[in-house]
This record gives C-alpha cells, structure tokens and sequence, in this order.
C-alpha cells in the first residue's frame, strides 16, 4: 500500500482464515511523549510524567494540559506533542482492523484555528485533520487507522503528533483518552484434508446427514449443540474449499478481492479492497519555496497529484491532474518579538517595587524589533482610575516616546511593542510615585522659652530643633537634609538640635530637601537670646529713719512700714520676685514669699532685720540673692523721772532727771501740773536733768504752811513718730526757810510703777518710795501685779550676789521674794 491522506471513510476488513481460531484485539495507549510546544515562549520541551500518561490512558476527565498556547498563526513543525506507543504485536499475524482514539478539547477561548495529527508508519508521515468544531467541550474522535497500519511492523513503528495554531490570541489544548486498538489473527496452512480439524456446530452434520459417508470424511455426528469434527472437501456438500489455495485472488468490478481464506463453512473469505475509496490527491517527494506575506518572506510548498485509482491484479492508478499546496514551512521569518527599553532619569528613587519620581522625571521608551514597521503602546493610570492610553507607529524599525507624569500621585505604568506580523512583547507594568511637593519644616524651642506679644525669647542653653515632614504622595519619598543658617552665617546641615550663645536678638532660617530635590522655600524667624537676670530694687515707705540717725549703719523700720520691691528686666521681662526676712544679720533659712505687693515685717522682736530678695525672668534666669539689714523697732519710747528723790532743792532752781528709753529718741516733751492747772508740754532736751523755778507754778508765800502739790508730766517721740506712755510724777511740796533765808522744798514724789514691754530694761524702785506711797505689802507679785504674766524674771544685785524671781517657779526656789531696796541700785527685768 502506498502513502495515503485518511479520510473519515474507511472500508473495514475482516480476515477470517479457514485454519484461524478467534481474533485477537489489544489495546495500547501511550508509552511516553514529549511535548514541545513550550519552545514557542523560550521554554524547554517537556517529557511527560507517568502520571501525565496515566491521565491519557482512560477517559475520566482528567486531562493533560500544553505547556503553552498555540499561539503561531501557522503549523510549526517544531511544536507539537508526540506520543509514542511501543506496539509488540507478533510479526507473524495478519491485522485485520485498527482504530486510533483520540479524546481532547480546547479552552474557553476557543482560539484554536486548526488542529491535526500527524501519523507515522514507519516510513511515511500521514496527515490527518481534526475537525475543531465542538472541541470547546470534551470530544473523541475515532479514526480507522487500518489502511495505512495493515502489517505488524508498520503497527509496532507507529508514533503519531498533535499539532496546532491559533485564531486570536491561542489557546491550550486539553487531552484525555488516547489509544491504538489493534485486532489481528494467525493463520496455518493445510497441507491436506487430513490434517485440518475444525470445529462447527452440529448444524452441518444434521443438513449433510444422507450424504455423510459419501462427502465427509472421518465425520462423526453427535448430539446437537455439542462440536463435531469433520474435514471440507471441495465440491462435496456445497464446500467451496477445503483449503486456502482453493481462494484466489480477483476483480469483481473496481474491488479487489486478495488472501482468500477457507473458512470453517468451507466457503471462501476474502479481504476486498474498493479501489475507488482510494481516488485523491497524494503527495509526492518535490517541494519548492515561493514568496508569501505575513510574518515570513517565503513559504515551502508540496506538490500533490490527484491519482485515480482502477483494479487489475489490485488497485491500480493513473495520475490525472496535479496542484501544488502549502506544507506550513516557512522561512526568512519575522519570529522575533520587538524589544522596548525603558529609560528613568533623574530625579529618581528606587522604593520596594516602584520607584519615586517627581513631575519632572523624564521617562523614554525605545521599541526595537528586526524588521520595520512596529507600533508601540503604553497607558497610565492614576491610583486605581481609568487608563489614559497612547500608542505611537514608525515605519521604520525603531519606535522612540518621552513623556513624564503631570500630577502628584500614584502611577501605574503599562507598555509594549508589537510589530506588523504580529509579534508582540508581553506588557511591562512598573509602578511610580510622584513627588514633587517639598518637604515641610517646622521650629520648636526646648526649654527654657518664652512667648510673649509676638516675640520669642530663649537662653544660650535653649536647644533648638527642627524637624521635617515629607508631605508628598503617599507621605513622600523622605526628607534628605534639614538646613539652617543663623543671622548672616552660611548655610549649615541639620544633625543634631543647636543652641545660640551670643544674648540679644538673631534671625533663624532653615529649610529642608527631599530624596527628589524638591526644595522647601526657605523659613525665617526671629528669637531673642536672654541670658541676663532680672535686677531688684529694695525702697522702705514710712515710717522710716535714715542710716545714721540713731547712730547706727542701717535704716530703722517698724511693722507699719511698707517695703516695696521693684525688679526690671530688659529682654524677656520679670516672672516673679521672691522676699524673706528673719531677725539677725546672719542669713536667712525661712520660706520664701512670692512679691506681690508691699509688705511688712511683722512677728519678728525689735531689733536687727535681715531681708533678702531675688528676682527670676520668664526664661528662668535668677538674680544672685540680695539682701539689706534694717532695724525694726516697735517699741515706743519709755520716759522715767528719776530724780529727785527725796532731796531738798531751792524754790527757784527746782532739777529733775528725765530719762527717755528707746532705740532712737527723736522729741521729748514735758508738762508741769499745780494743784488746778498744767501748762501745755514743751520741748526739752531728752536724756537730761530739767531745772525750772517751782514759784512759777505754785504760791511760795512762806506763810501758807499747807504742803502743795506739783505733778510732772513728760513723754518722748522716736524716730518713726511712736510716742511713748506720758510718765507723771507726783510732789509734795513743803515751803520752808532755809537758815540763809532761802525758801527750800521737801518734794517728795510718788512712785508709778512705768510700763515696760520688750527684752531687758532696768528700772530703780527704792523701797522708801514705796512705803511712802502707802504700799505695805512689798512683795513683788503684789508690787507687780499690775503686769502680771508681762515679765517673765527680774534680777537684783544686792552688792554680793545676784538674786532672782521667776514667777513661773514655785517660791522657795526664788531668792528675790521683795522690793528691800534701799542704795538705789537697779532691778532687771526681762518683759515676754
């Protein structure tokens, strides 16, 4: 048999042999394959698994997938997938019928234009094309493969290839159940009659009985339905033949009938051939190459001739016309797919999968492909808005675009190249942030600082920090560098916060940069350096005395007397003024007070006052601590007439002895009182003895015997106006005449107990003067009891030792119990 072109219209012969047992039929299903049409994208050939095969051994759903579309707009021989079968079947048997099936389907994109199998014999390819309607959906195909694998060796050498292109964009071809059924039988010769035992039912004995000695030989009938042996004799009992040699090959019209067979009817059977199935075009060995458009330059084609088939002896055939066809080889082919190359220039950032630009960034693509004529796409987006697409064509083989991003955002990025024919490049997708917002500084101020009216106020230990903000797309590609200069000084990077030294005011600028050189537009302030404390001033109100009135080195004050304090600060003002006071000179451990007017100085005994002051500033800057002693005095002046004290004196020159006790006498004043008048007070020295003429106040007549009575009245003012107690003493005076003729006095005055406050003071209190005075009872809580719980002990030296009373003891530890006084020596006593 010659190579043939299968149709769907096959004849199906049956071998049935006189000397042959049953037929036989197996089955194969693939061996190994190997599937190439991966190479199409670059990717090896794939040798598929035996779990690959065992999916094509059954038809249960469970398919093989190509490695890859088939996305050529022709055949490539190349690309296929090959299944191999690895046939044993005996060399010595005679094939009666094969079949080939092949269960497959393509994807929903039903982009498959053409699909076939290409047959292999052992010495010719065979073409057979499947048809691809209805392969959206699982589809078996049944193919007689009997014409063209009619002897064993073609059967165990058979190989078959799928092979496929596309109609869009290619699809992928599924396949399921792939398998060779192959039928055959064996045949013996006979040698003679004797020697052929067949077997048949007893059929032929019951319808050849009457001639069962005449025309079978060795017959034996036996019951029916049970096998009975018998030997065919041609011509004997209808038998045709009893061998095969009685079937010989011939013509019945255009059919062949060839290797007759004597069947166990003893009827010949043949195989036939219809020499008109086999009319058609055949492809003959000659090929040439013509030119062609599309992807490639040429194109192979086969000649074919139409050969018209008759039988003599067999199918025989004349060749009656003759065309030539495309085999799907082609060459000077445009395969290539362009190549587009992206350009990002400056300024730029790579980030983790994209990459941060500005507006500016400029961005080229360069398509490049073999031959001319291509076209390049790109589009962008917008965050997840629409595409905004472009393309752009050259008649020449290069295609060139520069274009940049118009607006801050996220940009997704798209672009290929495809020339003429077809080919495309896969599309690039990258992704862009653009950034061309500056960054944003801002100024803050450590401590300590102030802010007051628009101005702001810091100290050389004031740490100054900027911090920056990227405030582009998606928080910006990042700040890279923070500047500032102070004054006229040259710029300066930022690492670290800063401090100014120099006091007085300075002019900060500062700005920042990022990644992609946006320049943040430069910030100016201004700030007042404040490192000099505020200064306080002390002023006393009144009443107050001078340093150097009373005879001491300080002001005298009491707690009448508002002290004022006043601080002043030039830059960023005074916050607060603190004050204390204690008595001494000595430094104070009190609390301190927070000025917030005048104040006084009460609660402290007279006597030396220390105050202290400071001031602090709103920056916190403290003043050294100032100080001043004054002298407090609360206590006002105390006036004693001493003298006389039981001393007779003339008329006319009457002395007594005024003392005025106090810190600082400044006034002192006395009055003279007669038995129905007193003059008005009248200045007098203080601390001095006062001498006046009695005859001014009172009737000297000598002859008015009746003792008068003169009162003396005097008091002092300090320093500060405090005037003290007017002290009175009261005389009894006795007008005599003395032997030269003079008038004398007796006075006698009568002793008031003064009021004493404050500390230690003294004070003489003979015991006569109290007895004249009418007192009995000289004791001294009797004495005394006009202050009683005033004073806290008195002390008296009598000349050998000091004697005490304290009337917080019980009296047997006192040893001053009475007034006993009689040398006008002094009494101490210490008031609370």
């Amino acid at each position: 048999m010659n190579k043939k072109i299968l149709t769907s219209s096959i004849f199906v012969f049956i071998v049935l042999l006189s000397c042959l047992s049953f037929a036989t039929i197996v089955n194969y299903t693939p061996s190994s394959a190997l599937d190439t049409s991966g190479l199409a994208s670059n990717r090896s050939a794939y040798q598929l698994t035996p779990q690959d095969l065992q999916n094509i051994s059954e038809s249960d759903n469970t398919y093989y997938k190509s490695r890859e579309r088939w996305f050529q707009h022709y055949f490539n021989d190349s690309l296929y997938i090959e299944f191999n079968f690895s046939a044993n079947v005996p060399s010595d048997v005679i094939i009666q019928r094969v079949k080939l099936y092949f269960e497959w389907y393509q994807d929903d994109c039903k982009n498959i234009l053409e699909a076939r199998l290409k047959l292999w014999n052992g010495t010719d390819w065979n073409i057979f094309n499947l048809n691809i309607s209805g392969t959206e959906t699982d589809k078996m195909e049944i193919i007689d493969l009997t014409n063209i694998l009619n002897t064993p060796e073609k059967v165990n050498n058979f190989r078959m290839q799928f092979q496929a292109h596309d109609y869009g964009g290619g699809g992928y071809s599924y396949h399921d159940l792939i398998k060779l059924e192959v039928e055959y039988t064996t045949c013996e010769e006979i040698v003679s009659k004797d020697t052929c035992n067949l077997y048949s039912k007893c059929k032929w004995c019951d319808e050849c009985l009457d001639h069962k000695v005449n025309y079978w030989h060795e017959g034996k009938c036996v019951d029916k339905n049970v096998d009975c042996g018998y030997h065919c004799e041609k011509g004997y009992c209808g038998a045709e033949c009893e061998s095969c040699s009685d079937c010989q090959n011939k013509c019945v019209g255009n059919v062949w009938y060839y290797n007759g067979t004597c069947t166990n009817n003893c009827l010949c059977s043949y195989i036939t051939e219809d020499c008109d199935s086999y009319d058609g075009w055949y492809n003959t060995t000659e090929t040439r190459w013509v030119e062609t458009s599309g992807v490639c330059r040429e194109k192979e084609q086969l000649k074919q001739v139409y050969r018209d088939y008759y039988c003599s002896d067999g199918c025989n055939y004349s060749i009656t016309q003759e065309r030539w066809i495309d085999t799907g080889n082609k060459r000077n082919c445009d395969t290539e797919k362009p190549v587009t190359i992206k350009s990002v220039e400056d300024p730029k950032v790579e980030g983790n999968d994209f990459t941060w630009i500005s507006q500016n960034t400029k961005i080229s693509l360069r398509c490049e492909d073999n031959f001319e004529n291509v076209t390049l796409y790109w589009a962008y987006r917008v965050d997840n808005g629409n595409w905004i697409k472009f393309n752009l064509s050259n008649n020449s083989n290069v295609v060139y675009v520069e274009f940049s991003f118009p607006e801050d955002s996220n940009h997704t990025l798209q672009y290929y190249c495809e020339d003429s024919v077809g080919n495309r490049e896969q599309v690039h997708e990258q992704y862009y942030k653009v950034d061309t917002e500056a960054p944003e500084t801002n100024k803050t101020y450590g401590t300590p600082f102030y802010s007051s009216s628009g101005k702001d106020y810091i100290t050389n230990s004031t740490e100054i920090t900027l911090n920056s903000v990227d405030k582009g797309c998606s928080g910006g590609v990042g700040v890279d560098k923070i500047f500032y200069k102070i004054d006229d000084s040259d710029w300066i990077i930022y690492s670290q916060p800063f401090t100014i030294q120099q006091e007085g005011e300075h002019r900060i600028c500062f700005k920042a940069i990022d990644k992609l050189g946006n320049e943040e537009a430069e910030k100016c302030q201004n700030v007042i350096v404040d490192n000099t404390p505020p200064t306080t001033e002390k002023s006393l109100g009144n009443p107050m005395c001078e340093p150097q009135t009373c005879n001491i080195n300080c002001y005298t004050i009491n707690s009448s007397t508002l002290i004022s304090l006043s601080s002043n600060d030039s830059l960023s003002g005074v916050k607060k003024i603190y004050y204390r006071y204690c008595s001494g000179t000595s430094e104070c451990n009190t609390t301190w007070n927070e000025y917030t007017s005048p104040f006084n100085i009460i609660g402290l005994p007279d006597g030396y006052v220390r105050i202290e002051y400071y001031s602090v500033d709103n920056l916190g800057n403290k003043e050294d601590v100032k100080y001043e002693i004054d002298y407090l005095d609360n206590t006002k002046p105390i006036t004693r007439i001493t003298s006389p004290f039981n001393i007779t004196k003339t008329v006319t020159n009457f002395t007594i002895f005024v003392e005025d006790i106090d810190h600082c006498v400044s006034e002192c004043y006395y009055s003279v009182c007669n038995e129905t008048s007193c003059t008005d007070f009248m200045t007098r020295q203080c601390n001095a003895s006062l001498n006046f003429n009695l005859c001014n106040f009172i009737n000297c007549n000598i002859c008015e015997e009746a003792p008068k009575n003169i009162t003396i009245k005097a008091y002092a003012k300090d320093c500060l106006g405090q005037e003290g107690n007017i002290t009175s003493q009261k005389y009894l005076i006795e007008v005599v005449v003395h032997p030269e003729g003079q008038i004398l006095l007796n006075p006698y005055n009568t002793p008031l107990i003064p009021m004493f406050v404050d500390k230690w003071y003294y004070f003489f209190l003979p015991k006569r003067i109290l007895i004249d005075a009418g007192i009995t009872n000289l004791s001294i809580s009797n004495v005394l009891r006009s202050i009683e719980g005033q004073y806290e002990i008195i002390f008296y030296y009598n000349g050998t030792e000091w004697l005490s009373y304290d009337p917080s003891r019980p009296d047997f530890l006192n040893t001053l119990k009475t007034f006993e006084d009689d040398k006008s020596l002094p009494y101490y006593i210490k008031m609370k």
